[in-house]
């Protein structure tokens, strides 16, 4: 368990108005490449090619430079947002980092699904960030600018709305499922369903022609098996270890095959990531599972925050802390574990995880319509506290609205994301001519 701290952040006061650097544009590009290279520094040592592969996906597009640059976002927030209201962040908020998950029941939800940038800091940062992924998503999706505007506007308006009815009502939904969430989430929450867990695992991960179970060689997943004794042996001992963070561990759990796991993600390419082909018995039962065992490093926010609110023994723990809070009753399987001294979380690679494809919402009504469900999502998520920290956080909603005015909110927040937008385009087509020129081959001298 985490244990508490004191709070303190060195941000300071300023308004919502983005003040860029005091660089030239020549001095903007070439701080962009220094900061890139700078945070992405053990990546870059540990597994340059993985490293190289982030960085080429970064020239796809400004959103996806967004999606893998959260850094370079956050030395611009630093020192802004100090009286505003401080609640458990995402961290890493944009509009692909939202799906369906599986809860302890069975059953199916929706709504934000990556925790590893997790972090106690303003609550803003988190909307600030979700409100530039809208636009820039938006924009890349071929709306008018006008339209991204709109779209923008709509997602703090859900987010600020939902605050608001949150601090009047005393029961409030805190899950969305098929019978509250709009059609383009319906429609992703029913082909979700639809997917059987065994037949899952036999066709996504399995052998076909093994005659026992073991994973297939596909151009993301690279079978270690046997090959590999003594990683195979330290898989198996962390995975013991893994079961004492779970809240209802299985009797016990084998591995039965193992494999590393490459192109997921954009911020996490290049960190070392696992596939463990596991059988739990439980109850005199047994079943197959597929576990993903993801490398951690810290929250990006750390830097920008000083001193967090509690105290983790790991980062997996920190991630796995998060996603129990923000989600309560979600996939029984998060927990966390270290392997050779790095520290992972581990979840259960689940048939159902899904998420929009942002490229099908052609609508404005749609795209719309999937940002307000996106904002009311993140405020649920912010609403949710530890019942340890209750006393700290007695009442989320009522604090982050006395840190606000309502009436300029959305207004202050989406200009600001529109001008960051525009910041992080040029970022980004500065990135671009630096991986052009060769800036970001790390394997050409090995």
């Amino acid at each position: 368990m985490p244990t508490p701290r004191s709070l303190s952040h060195p941000v300071r006061n300023e308004d919502y108005t983005f003040h860029p650097s005091q660089l030239s544009e020549k001095e903007r590009a070439a701080y962009v490449i220094e900061a890139l290279l700078s945070y992405n520094e053990g990546i870059i040592s540990n597994n340059p090619d993985g490293a190289e592969r982030k960085f080429d996906k970064l020239t796809q597009s400004p959103f996806v430079f967004l999606r893998g640059t959260a850094d370079l976002m956050y030395r611009d927030f630093y020192g802004t947002d100090a009286d505003k209201s401080i609640v458990l962040c995402i961290g890493d908020v944009h509009l692909d980092n939202y799906g369906v998950m599986e809860t302890d029941e069975g059953s199916l939800i929706w709504g934000l699904n990556d925790f590893d940038e997790s972090n106690f800091a303003p609550f803003t940062w988190d909307v600030k960030r979700g409100a530039i992924s809208c636009y820039l998503s938006a924009l890349e999706a071929g709306m008018k600018k006008k339209d991204a505007k709109e779209i923008t506007e709509n997602f703090v308006e859900a987010y600020l709305k939902t605050i608001r009815k949150s601090n009047e009502k005393e029961n409030f939904e805190l899950t969305f499922d098929k019978k509250n969430s709009p059609g383009v989430i319906k429609k992703v929450l029913a082909k979700s369903a639809d997917i059987k867990a065994k037949k899952f695992i036999q066709q996504k991960f399995l052998d076909a022609n093994s005659p026992i179970p073991r994973f297939k060689n596909t151009d993301e997943v690279e079978r270690i098996g046997e090959n590999n004794p003594k990683l195979f042996a330290d898989v198996q001992a962390s995975l013991n270890n893994y079961l004492k963070s779970l809240p209802t561990p299985p009797d016990s759990l084998v591995v039965l095959d193992l494999a590393t796991k490459t192109g997921s993600g954009t911020g996490s390419i290049g960190l070392w990531r696992y596939y463990a082909l596991v059988e739990i018995l439980r109850g005199g039962k047994s079943e197959m599972l597929v576990l993903e065992l993801k490398q951690e490093r810290a929250s990006v926010l750390s830097p920008y925050i000083g001193g967090g609110l509690l105290n983790f023994a790991t980062e997996g723990s920190r991630v796995a802390y998060a996603e129990n809070v923000h989600l309560p009753n979600a996939n029984p399987w998060y927990g966390y574990t270290n392997i050779r001294e790095l520290s992972y979380l581990v979840r259960k690679r689940s048939p159902h995880k899904m998420r929009v494809d942002l490229a099908t919402l052609k609508k404005e009504d749609d795209f719309s319509s999937y940002a307000k469900a996106c904002g009311k999502a993140l405020a649920v998520a912010h609403l949710q506290v530890d019942t340890a920290l209750i006393e700290v956080y007695s009442d989320i909603a009522r604090s982050i609205l006395h840190s606000i005015n309502p009436e300029s909110f959305s207004e202050d927040i989406s200009n600001f994301a529109y001008k960051m937008a525009e910041q992080l385009r040029q970022d980004w087509k500065s990135f671009k001519k630096a991986h052009k020129q060769g800036k970001f081959n790390f394997t050409a001298s090995q």
